[in-house]
């Protein structure tokens, strides 16, 4: 990944080629609906109205806004992204398909909403690209309608494993951590975040852990969406190594191995 990443993220979308972009969407996609259940069941869970105006921050190609936008069939799902050719693709592939969408592009550390416009919203894996999440938080905040809910869903790099146990998938996790700590990122970022809701002055924190493992997904799904994306991230021969020593490791084995990760979802209320 080029170190001249969006200031302030250590994840920009506009730096890969044309074919890099391609394979990204495709990604993307999968990242979006790998869990659709589990994600629709836990969002479902926050009781939003039908009528809710929903922001998804860091929207990417609207995949989850679209998502967002049927469990709010009489409100408006609003997606936000700094990258025009992401939000480009969400007018083209999502929005066509639901009445009730908007994108618009803009920084998650200055959202251009008025204060008090939105009932919810939700942040899915963007904060461990965020190098002052604490901001984005803030903002959230302000944009958030008083009483209204705010959710951030992210990774933390210490809740993942693999049975049995695969010194390069280790070694990866490793480097990926390391690498997006140089570009302003955060993999550990989920153990973090009921303190920084805290801080940015939400009230009634909840923190909920949502498991997720190769029994609710293709392991190869799972390879391609976190652990080559890790790769990328790294950028070097050893990285690229290290992924076919892990492909040739769950190749060998005589049953398909255990993938176990978790997702922190955590809530503050306005």
């Amino acid at each position: 990944m080029s170190e001249m990443t969006k200031q302030g993220y250590s994840y920009d979308f506009d730096m890969f080629s044309e074919q890099g972009r391609e394979k990204e969407l495709k990604r993307l996609y999968t990242q979006a609906t790998i869990a659709k259940e589990q994600e629709i069941n836990f969002i479902d869970s926050l009781q939003l109205p039908e009528n809710a105006s929903v922001l998804e921050i860091g929207c990417g190609p609207g995949f989850v806004t679209g998502i967002l936008g049927d469990l709010v069939p009489k409100g408006t799902a609003h997606g936000l992204d700094a990258s025009k050719e992401l939000l480009e693709a969400a007018d083209k592939l999502v929005k066509p398909h639901h009445s009730n969408l908007s994108f618009f592009e803009g920084s998650a550390y200055e959202l251009p909403f008025q204060d008090n416009t939105y009932d919810f919203i939700y942040n899915r894996l963007i904060y461990q690209h965020l190098n002052n999440p604490l901001k984005a938080l803030q903002e959230a905040n302000r944009v958030c309608k008083k009483g209204g809910m705010v959710t951030v869903l992210d990774v933390d790099a210490g809740m993942q494993l693999i049975e049995p146990a695969c010194p390069a998938f280790e070694k990866l996790n490793q480097l990926a951590c390391e690498a997006q700590m140089k570009y302003g990122g955060d993999r550990y970022i989920g153990r973090k975040l009921p303190s920084l809701m805290q801080q940015a002055g939400f009230s009634k924190v909840d923190f909920k852990v949502l498991p997720l493992s190769s029994l609710d997904f293709k392991l190869a799904d799972y390879i391609n969406i976190t652990t080559r994306f890790k790769a990328m991230i790294v950028g070097t021969s050893e990285a690229n190594q290290l992924i076919n020593e892990i492909d040739n490791f769950c190749n060998a084995q005589k049953t398909e191995p255990f993938v176990f990760v978790s997702v922190f979802a955590v809530t503050g209320i306005v």
